[in-house]
């Protein structure tokens, strides 16, 4: 067969071009660099998060286990405070902002106090929400969020007199209340429901997305008004949204992010876009069925998502304890931008004597911060280590056919360039 110059100038062009829009497809970033490292002389924290502006903030006890520190470190690896609180709020159980606020909350009964402190852990003021003000009968008040503006809390109503075991709920209401402890509004998530807890997260544009019961909700966030709802469709036959599984939402800008772990330890994952239309779903499973995940996270910054899996196995004849821990950082297309499978094995007495931990939590650029602790409870060691970590973008191990014949097409296009120009 005679191939004409031109045509074999043609054919290269179009294979190379063709190579290039699959390549992604072909890529993954299996290591990464580190850019700046830290070394923890404390015990396991307390609490590890990321801003909008990258910053990391970080909290732990100290030494002697009597006070927690707070510190906050910059993206270029400084230490911008680590200092305790002054003054000291009636109890250390917080929430944080994506500003990097913070926001402590000390609950009596219907009544909650929020004290507030600025990212520089700068103390602002303190306020009150009183809900029997506004609510009457049985019920409980559980806050779903809070900023500088304003809180949600979920009302939990009950028929008659409250007793834990034959008491039942009647209703759930979402209720938004402004930070000098005014009611803005409320609206009713579920009548009669099966469970207490419903999903709940505000996106970039500021309004709200709900789930109950397999129906996500997106809400007008001024006055909680409806704007669409759509019943969530999932292709995976084993999840289940009207079971009992742990289920909870993220924001993913402006899109909402729906978490599930099952009760076979699975951990599934669905993207709904802001007009109410499904985009990807994802399913993660344990390697060896009988293991499950022991543990997992997920985190979300920007367009990012960097998620952490653990699964643990225990063989008391042996001593021997495996465990394997497999990180991901993903864009909002689903595309992979980093993973690794970590696998470590230590001969221990019992289960719990080495516990061993990996989370990323991915930055606004696609950069991740990199948490690795180890504690070893038999010797009395704890190791904490966080990075700043950039993905390198390789070929994935086995596509050396997908190099061969980029390599021959470009041998190809030069040699039929040097004939044309040659003649």
């Amino acid at each position: 067969m005679r191939i004409h110059k031109k045509n074999l100038f043609a054919s290269g062009v179009l294979v190379l071009l063709f190579l290039l829009v699959i390549s992604p497809v072909f890529c993954t970033a299996a290591s990464y660099s580190v850019r700046w490292e830290i070394e923890l002389e404390k015990f396991s924290l307390n609490g590890l998060s990321v801003d909008v502006d990258d910053n990391l903030y970080l909290s732990y006890l100290n030494s002697d286990e009597i006070e927690i520190y707070f510190s906050k470190v910059s993206k270029e690896g400084t230490e911008i405070f680590d200092k305790t609180l002054n003054p000291e709020p009636s109890n250390y159980r917080y929430r944080m902002d994506d500003f990097g606020k913070y926001y402590f909350i000390d609950t009596e009964e219907e009544t909650f106090t929020i004290s507030q402190y600025s990212n520089e852990l700068i103390f602002i003021s303190t306020y009150n929400i009183n809900l029997s003000s506004y609510f009457e009968g049985e019920f409980f008040g559980d806050l779903y969020y809070v900023d500088s503006d304003c809180i949600y809390f979920a009302i939990l109503e009950y028929q008659g007199e409250y007793d834990s075991l034959n008491t039942e709920l009647d209703r759930i209401q979402l209720a938004k209340f402004s930070t000098t402890g005014e009611k803005l509004w409320n609206r009713t998530i579920a009548l009669n429901p099966d469970g207490t807890i419903f999903g709940f997260c505000k996106n970039s544009y500021g309004n709200i997305y709900v789930e109950n019961e397999g129906v996500l909700y997106y809400l007008d966030d001024e006055n909680g008004e409806e704007i669409w709802q759509k019943m969530i469709r999932i292709d995976d036959p084993t999840i289940s949204l009207i079971s009992l599984e742990s289920k909870y939402l993220i924001a993913f800008k402006e899109n909402v992010l729906l978490v599930v772990i099952t009760y076979c330890s699975k951990l599934f994952m669905k993207l709904c876009k802001v007009d109410g239309n499904f985009d990807w779903e994802l399913t993660i499973e344990a390697e060896t069925p009988n293991r499950g995940l022991d543990g997992y996270s997920i985190a979300i910054e920007n367009g990012f998502l960097g998620f952490t899996t653990l699964e643990d196995d225990f063989v008391s004849d042996t001593g021997e304890k495996t465990s394997i821990i497999n990180l991901h950082l993903l864009n909002s297309a689903k595309e992979v931008l980093y993973e690794e499978r970590i696998e470590f094995t230590d001969e221990v007495a019992v289960s719990s004597d080495i516990l061993r931990y990996i989370k990323i939590l991915p930055t606004s650029e696609g950069h991740f911060y990199r948490y690795e602790l180890m504690r070893d409870r038999e010797n009395d060691k704890v190791e904490n280590t966080i990075q700043y970590c950039i993905p390198r973008t390789n070929f994935i191990t086995g596509y050396t056919l997908i190099i061969s014949i980029s390599s021959i097409s470009i041998l190809v296009l030069l040699v039929a360039y040097r004939r044309k120009i040659s003649k």
